[in-house]
């Protein structure tokens, strides 16, 4: 951590307000509560007929869509400060709470940087970070346009929908100009795209930074976990190991262009910087979530201080607290659970898939001391949906990984729930 001073002091906040429900705004919710925050979510989820993940543990819930500016107003009264736990947000939103003169943090332009690709590849070559090569698309409409911005990037390529992309949706891979056919008869023509180079890499890693103005006294800190090791199935991050096996001088070059972004958005809260590490150990920035991210769901249980508390910490102006593995623990590592990882029966509700056959809560408690299973309260678990995930500390991250695989594998052999039935309130906690 290191701390400068800049701003003025400012009034402490008692509520904290989060815009989105779902899992990240649930285990913010969780982390809140533990410093003494009392926590208002608002969202339009319904989950299935539940209450939505973030909503079942807060204090309040405002269950109303992200324009409806009624709704807004009520929930600027209650709230003193105001979050969100992911960056596509209406516009709508961060205006009315503005205008009403409520804090939210990150700030507008940082959630508007990171919510569009196109945006953010600017952003990154507009401050000469180093990320991939690049070029923007109005639309696919005009194939010609599309083709020489292809033929310009060269191939294999990847095109990408500049806007609402995320786990792999809207991205199209061309191995060949010839491609180009294909993915134009089954994508979206009518909005904007990047067409961005291919790049061969040896490995992915993240880095999770936070940076405040504090409350009390008015200086700026940072802190910085060490680079995850992420490793992705299906365009989904499908583990994360923790810390990641790379040598001090690119750790701490990751974590400088972190900061940099954090300093060139003036940035409060978490930000998670997606790196590829090419062949000859070149950084290259893919992307940034200004919010918690699923690489740094580890540090729920390896870290001092979680991602979520260190979240809660920046956005509220309270001292950033330790961003390193907790003493004793070699490594860790995270496997995400997604609805195709859990047991299902299918025939309950055909619709959904949404009857787990496997009791989340037995399970968890099933697993040895080492282990935590973390279940996130939604109703339904469809393939490629994520359900919860798995955090295991081990003697080093290899070993934790190993460990967290094997757990996941032997859900499909769990034993069946006896009288706990599924996608009840008793199956969807958070456990260990």
């Amino acid at each position: 951590m290191n701390a400068s001073s800049t701003n003025p002091s400012q009034t402490p906040v008692q509520t904290l307000g989060i815009l989105g429900c779902g899992q990240l705004g649930r285990m913010s919710t969780e982390a809140a509560h533990a410093l003494g925050l009392k926590v208002i979510v608002f969202g339009p989820d319904t989950n299935d007929g539940m209450a939505p993940p973030a909503a079942q543990v807060a204090d309040g819930f405002i269950q109303a869509d992200y324009t409806d500016t009624d709704a807004l107003a009520d929930f600027a009264r209650q709230t003193d400060l105001v979050t969100l736990e992911f960056e596509n947000v209406s516009p709508i939103a961060l205006d009315t709470l503005s205008r009403l003169g409520v804090p939210v943090y990150p700030n507008k332009q940082a959630l508007e940087t990171f919510s569009n690709r196109l945006q953010e590849k600017t952003f990154f070559s507009t401050h000469g970070l180093p990320t991939v090569p690049f070029e923007a698309l109005a639309n696919l409409s005009d194939r010609a346009a599309v083709e020489a911005a292809v033929a310009r990037i060269g191939t294999p390529c990847v095109l990408k929908t500049a806007g609402f992309g995320y786990d792999g949706k809207g991205q199209y891979r061309l191995d060949h100009p010839t491609d180009l056919a294909g993915v134009l008869e089954k994508a979206a023509l009518d909005q904007p795209y990047i067409v961005e180079s291919w790049v061969a890499l040896a490995f992915e890693i993240s880095v999770i930074g936070a940076r405040t103005t504090l409350t009390q006294g008015g200086e700026t800190q940072t802190a910085f976990y060490w680079p995850f090791l992420n490793h992705h199935r299906h365009h989904i991050l499908d583990t994360t190991q923790w810390p990641a096996p790379v040598d001090a001088t690119m750790a701490e070059a990751a974590q400088h262009l972190t900061n940099r972004i954090l300093t060139l958005l003036d940035y409060r809260g978490l930000l998670c910087v997606e790196f590829f590490v090419t062949a000859d150990g070149q950084l290259l920035i893919n992307e940034c979530a200004p919010r918690p991210h699923n690489s740094g769901h580890v540090t729920q249980h390896a870290a001092v201080c979680s991602q979520f508390e260190q979240h809660v910490r920046a956005v509220c102006g309270l001292p950033l607290s330790e961003p390193s593995l907790k003493p004793g623990i070699g490594g860790a590592a995270m496997v995400n659970l997604l609805g195709d990882h859990l047991p299902r029966n299918p025939d309950l509700n055909p619709d959904l898939n949404m009857n787990l056959t496997v009791d989340p809560v037995a399970w968890a408690a099933s697993l040895p001391a080492n282990s935590h299973g973390v279940w996130y309260g939604k109703a339904s678990a469809r393939p490629g949906r994520k359900m919860g995930h798995i955090n295991v500390l081990a003697a080093s991250p290899d070993e934790a990984v190993e460990q967290a695989l094997a757990h996941r594998a032997a859900l499909n052999t769990a034993t069946p729930p006896t009288g706990t039935k599924p996608g009840s309130q008793a199956g969807s906690q958070p456990i260990g």
